[in-house]
């Protein structure tokens, strides 16, 4: 049997052995995959689970003025799209009513006269009564009634001849002051244009691709959620080395013909495998609940395992340098969580400011994330998709070969 017999031999032993401890022990495997669910259930859930609205006011308006600008005020309440305030038209008793029994934010009510005092600039009195059940949306009610006073006042600063005389016109049907109230609005108009009348449509010529559709967040969660998860699942693999020394397997290993090599092959191949498992049930869930391609979770699932084998070689590497298991575990912890950080696991890329997100999209998980999202959501590119997965399968095998190098010196013999 030649050596290369013998290498693959002992690599394909480790490699069944390593499957079959992993699962013979679920709970590792549940923790490694719960985690990464817990985590981004909570972001979710935090921000919304399906991307709900703020909350609105609920306003009921009882009117007692049949003048035009009573009628405008509670149009301008009711319209659809009212800011954050939902408004209905009751009457005064039934307003007072429903407020009784905590049915809505506040009830407006609107006086006679209402109309003729704003006109004239004369004492008037809007009543609005407020839920005390309710904190914040009955202060944003409040705030907007202010404002209502607020913009009647700086009118009549600037248009107040012009709307007096129009309301003398239109009550005395002179068109000559009718004209005349114009002409002076005109003019009031003309000198806060500049400040309160910016262009009403500006044109830019840019050229944009497709957008692509919105999506809830749970959806721009997903590719870091199974991203975290491959990371937990590569630092927990990486410990392997550390039992198999203390318990002296290692040292036996490096005696045989197959040497520590074989070993370390068999683990990457073993957890590789581990991995894709995990990727195609993850993928598959995905595809099936934000609805996007089969073969689009294939291909996230073959990026994601390749990734997680590179992942596990470094951890491998990072590990076999370390003095003790426990500075082992320590090191990976270190490592594990600011990638986390910074690769969008925690925050999405777009919530990110942007100095820090261009960071982020740097760190070797926070490229994967974005690949992976390209893949499972976008118009991804076969060329750099290919790069990509060429890139990482050499950098794999470096990270192995040293693994192996230093596996079968030092680490082996239980040096530090």
């Amino acid at each position: 049997m030649s050596s290369a017999q013998v290498f693959l031999f002992a690599a394909w032993a480790a490699a069944r052995r390593d499957w079959t401890r992993r699962w013979r022990d679920p709970l590792a495997l549940a923790v490694w995959l719960g985690l990464p669910l817990v985590i981004g259930g909570l972001i979710v859930l935090a921000n919304g689970s399906r991307g709900s609205a703020a909350p609105r006011a609920s306003v009921l308006v009882a009117s007692h003025d049949q003048g035009l600008l009573a009628d405008l005020l509670a149009q301008a309440l009711t319209n659809e799209r009212t800011g954050s305030i939902d408004a209905e038209r009751v009457e005064e008793q039934a307003g007072r009513a429903r407020i009784g029994r905590g049915e809505a934010t506040a009830l407006l009510v609107i006086p006679a006269g209402f109309s003729a005092a704003v006109w004239n600039e004369t004492p008037t009195r809007l009543e609005l009564v407020t839920n005390p059940s309710q904190r914040i949306l009955p202060a944003l009610v409040e705030e907007s009634v202010e404002l209502l006073g607020e913009l009647v006042f700086y009118a009549h600063r600037v248009l107040g001849d012009a709307l007096r005389q129009a309301s003398n016109a239109a009550f005395g049907g002179n068109e000559l002051e009718v004209a005349r109230a114009a002409v002076l609005a005109q003019r009031g108009l003309e000198r806060v244009r500049p400040y309160v009348l910016p262009p009403a449509l500006e044109v830019r010529a840019s050229v944009r691709s497709a957008e692509r559709p919105k999506r809830g967040l749970a959806a721009a969660f997903a590719p870091a959620m199974l991203l975290m998860a491959l990371l937990f699942m590569a630092e927990g693999l990486a410990d392997d080395v550390w039992r198999e020394r203390l318990s002296g397997t290692l040292r036996r290993v490096v005696t045989t013909p197959g040497s520590a090599a074989s070993s370390l092959a068999g683990k990457l191949g073993a957890g590789w495998a581990l991995m894709l498992c995990v990727a195609l049930v993850a993928s598959a869930a995905a595809a099936v609940a934000f609805d996007f391609a089969l073969w689009r979770a294939a291909l996230g699932a073959l990026w994601c395992a390749l990734i997680g084998a590179a992942f596990l070689a470094l951890f491998t590497l990072l590990k076999l340098f370390a003095s003790t298991q426990r500075a082992a575990s320590v090191l990976g912890n270190l490592l594990v969580f600011p990638l986390l950080m910074l690769g969008g696991s925690f925050v999405p890329f777009a919530a990110m400011p942007e100095s820090l997100a261009r960071i982020g999209r740097f760190t070797p998980n926070g490229w994967a994330v974005s690949v992976l999202d390209e893949l499972l959501f976008g118009a991804f590119s076969p060329s750099t998709l290919a790069f990509g997965a060429a890139g990482t399968f050499l950098t794999l095998l470096a990270l192995a070969g040293a693994c192996a190098l230093r596996m079968t010196s030092a680490f082996a013999r239980g040096d530090s």
